[in-house]
């Protein structure tokens, strides 16, 4: 872990750690627990995108050889805190090596401070009992924080020397990523685009609707698909559409056959339409 500081403190050089943070087996367990959440949902698939960035070269360069995470670390949050914002508030960067469908694995994350209360309980000289209150304002990885970044990626994501991953920013809305964070630091663009996805989901389901015998359900689920892509809800997922719109005995037809057919299990963005 190093401290990525606000570029109005300090001169704006991040604050680093020599080696990495001891970690006891229930806060390993906890972190895990809050990553896999954060990464469930709208975590987006990603791919550099051939610019000057040095960080997918260290990524590639780490997962080929995960030796010394630390020295990468510091390489990394310096390069973190040289592209954010002014306005970017300061916060936490944790690197850490992780095992991912028995694949080496690198997860990266920028956590913000929060502030919370303790309270525990005191006897006093009198021997009588109370609660002292103590207010925490460095707390990371609260179980009700929605607030930080985090990338995952893995060996089995380089491909032909191109590095994939996934990354989700619980600080923007929907499955949007801060730009400073997926292009200039990352080094990465998007790798997949929202209309296509979209017009993919159409397509799968408009099939899988033509094979429903039962002419008034399928009027039914027509005019699901037609308002679901007409709303102004800024993702699709298919489980979602599923247990909106569709019968129980039906759900599980559905959503095997939009796998087949390449739509992504995870929500994603939708191309909003008139």
């Amino acid at each position: 872990m190093h401290e990525v500081v606000s570029k109005g403190n300090n001169d704006g050089q991040p604050i680093l750690s020599d080696v990495p943070a001891p970690m006891d087996e229930a806060n390993r367990a906890f972190i895990q627990e809050r990553i896999r959440r954060a990464l469930s949902g709208h975590a987006r698939p990603i791919t550099e995108d051939g610019t000057d960035s040095s960080v997918p070269k260290l990524i590639r360069e780490f997962l080929d050889d995960p030796s010394d995470l630390a020295e990468l670390s510091r390489a990394l949050v310096t390069r973190l805190q040289q592209c954010q914002h002014r306005l970017s508030p300061g916060g936490i960067f944790l690197a850490a090596l992780a095992d991912f469908d028995s694949e080496d694995a690198l997860v990266l994350a920028k956590l913000e401070h929060e502030k919370g209360v303790r309270a525990r309980q005191t006897e006093l000289a009198d021997g009588s009992t109370t609660f002292d209150m103590q207010l925490l304002k460095d707390l990371l990885f609260t179980t009700g924080s929605k607030v930080f970044k985090v990338a995952l990626f893995s060996g089995r994501d380089v491909v032909n020397g191109t590095l994939s991953g996934v990354v989700v920013d619980k600080q923007i809305s929907g499955s949007g990523i801060a730009q400073y964070f997926l292009a200039d630091f990352l080094g990465s663009r998007f790798s997949e685009r929202a209309d296509l996805l979209t017009q993919r989901f159409h397509d799968a389901a408009q099939a899988w609707l033509n094979r429903v015998p039962d002419g008034e359900k399928k009027a039914r689920y027509e005019v699901a698909l037609l308002g679901e892509l007409q709303s102004n809800s800024t993702t699709l997922s298919i489980n979602s559409f599923a247990h909106r719109y569709l019968d129980v005995d039906d759900r599980d037809g559905f959503s095997n056959d939009m796998q087949a057919s390449g739509v992504p299990t995870r929500d994603f963005d939708k191309e909003l339409r008139g």
